[in-house]
């Protein structure tokens, strides 16, 4: 026997539940079958589709012809009217139309006749609730994931693009501390590359002078080396560093006397004219070799640099796609929402009030 006081429910889920308690048993509908929901349970006609494009053109018409009103303006400005704007746009009507009002309550603009028509429309079999369900569905599946989508690239982009710039400016750091470190070598600045080198060429016989003079003060390191390869081989070897011991004893030095031993009889400079030429030729190229060496590095830090500059404008273009982007998914999560209230309210009205849940409606 059932319990004293408590009557079978139609619902099966819930046969202990009393008439009473249960108008407060929530009707939990999952949102990605709402529409077969509707139509199995005889709510919806299932072919609502083609009743609401006869709806669409009609609206389309209509929209045509409206009156000066703030609040009218901003509903047509909105993504998608549906049946609830519509009643709204009849109630407008009722105040800007009030003069074609006759005595038996009806009205003889075209205006309100469109839109009552449109109105009765909607609300054949419940042609409006399907398609509010229809882009609730929508919403939820399809244009929110993919607005949340474009943003998440967005976002993504710009964080490459940061990742990118600051690798560029690394790199482009490295190639000029290479280009500066070149030029520490060859003992020039390097903010006029060609014109240091040359003058440097035009130095290289006093230098060389220095470097001899220089060299004569290694005997005791030469000769302290000379007495480890010794020791190590265990056997008398060749004199090491020859040319170093030579440099040392003899300084600055012609080739000739170092590969001979004796000084030449005469030395003859290249005369004015092809011989002069040549060495100047010679001398240009190695300058302008040289030269091309280290501009190569500091052109690619400058390539670098440009590079980093065009990587900060994409990403400046993506966190302006991203700001156009993140407005349009609030205005559609204020919809989605809305559409969940309206369709959740509807619904609750067939069933005495019970609390009706979509399910899946995560915005």
């Amino acid at each position: 026997m059932w319990p004293p006081g408590i009557a079978l429910t139609r619902d099966p889920r819930y046969p202990w539940v009393s008439p009473q308690d249960y108008r407060n048993v929530p009707i939990d509908i999952q949102t990605s079958k709402l529409l077969d929901w509707l139509v199995d349970r005889r709510h919806c006609n299932l072919k609502w589709q083609s009743k609401v494009l006869t709806i669409r053109q009609k609206i389309n018409v209509a929209i045509q012809d409206m009156p000066e009103n703030e609040e009218i303006k901003q509903l047509l400005s909105g993504a998608y009217l549906h049946y609830f704007h519509c009643l709204r746009i009849v109630e407008i009507l009722k105040d800007t139309e009030l003069s074609t009002k006759n005595l038996f309550g009806r009205y003889s603009s075209q205006r309100m006749k469109d839109w009552q028509e449109i109105v009765s429309l909607y609300e054949k079999e419940n042609t409006y609730l399907a398609e509010l369900a229809s882009l609730l569905v929508r919403s939820i599946s399809y244009e929110i994931p993919s607005l949340r989508k474009q943003l998440s690239r967005c976002q993504q982009a710009q964080q490459d693009f940061a990742r990118r710039e600051e690798e560029c400016e690394l790199g482009a750091a490295e190639q000029r501390e290479r280009f500066l470190a070149s030029c520490r070598q060859y003992g020039i600045t390097g903010d006029n590359v060609r014109q240091e080198l040359l003058a440097l060429v035009q130095d290289l016989p006093a230098l060389l002078g220095e470097i001899g003079a220089g060299a004569s003060t290694l005997s005791e390191p030469i000769e302290l080396y000379q007495a480890c390869v010794e020791f190590v081989c265990q056997s008398p070897t060749e004199l090491v560093v020859p040319l170093l011991r030579y440099v040392g004893e003899r300084g600055n030095t012609t080739v000739h006397e170092w590969r001979t031993g004796r000084p030449p009889l005469r030395l003859q400079r290249p005369p004015a004219g092809r011989g002069a030429g040549a060495a100047r030729a010679r001398h240009a190229g190695y300058v302008g070799r040289v030269s091309e060496l280290l501009g190569q590095k500091l052109q690619r830090a400058e390539l670098l640099l440009a590079k980093k500059e065009a990587l900060g404008r994409r990403r400046l273009e993506a966190l302006g796609e991203q700001a156009a982007l993140e407005p349009r998914l609030d205005r559609l999560l204020r919809r989605t929402r809305e559409l969940q209230r309206l369709i959740e309210g509807d619904i609750s009205k067939r069933y005495s009030g019970r609390p009706v849940n979509l399910m899946g409606v995560s915005v």
